[in-house]
């Protein structure tokens, strides 16, 4: 029983068929973003509510969020609350630094008449569905919105 045995070799055929699978799925991947196919588009609705908002940091740690158009304080989100709505905006405003955007644009909250609720960056032109982001992470910025004119309770 003199036999050695060499490590077992990997079937090149694999290695190729998963070179074949990762070139295919990014060229498809790259396709669909340059033409636009394959997107889902969000479903029609109509707008029922929408605010434009300035976000401001403090040196306190806190965000104030004003109404751009009235320039009413809507809300003061003390320093460690908020991490949602805090992390979400650094990541527009740091989209908006790397295209040179300042600060002073204001985002639009809008409310659809489906439920959803959406954050814009006119600036930029991105859009964040928030209800993709559950209930409680929609609420936090829900609380931004107007009061409905004629609701009851």
């Amino acid at each position: 029983m003199s036999e050695t045995e060499g490590p077992e070799r990997f079937p090149k055929s694999m290695l190729y068929a998963a070179g074949l699978m990762i070139a295919l799925s990014l060229a498809l991947a790259t396709w669909s973003r340059v033409t636009g196919k394959g997107d889902v588009p969000p479903p029609d609705a109509d707008l029922v509510m929408e605010r434009s908002l300035l976000f401001s940091d403090h040196s306190d740690g806190s965000v104030r969020v004003h109404d751009a158009d009235t320039g009413e304080l809507v809300e003061v989100m003390a320093a460690g609350t908020n991490g949602f709505v805090r992390s979400l905006m650094r990541g527009l405003a740091r989209k908006r630094q790397a295209e040179g955007i300042g600060s002073d644009a204001p985002f639009k909250l809008i409310l659809w008449d489906d439920g959803r609720l959406s954050l814009v960056d006119p600036s930029t032109d991105e859009h964040v569905f928030l209800n993709a982001f559950g209930r409680d992470n929609v609420d936090a910025f829900a609380t931004l919105l107007p009061p409905r004119q004629g609701k009851t309770s």
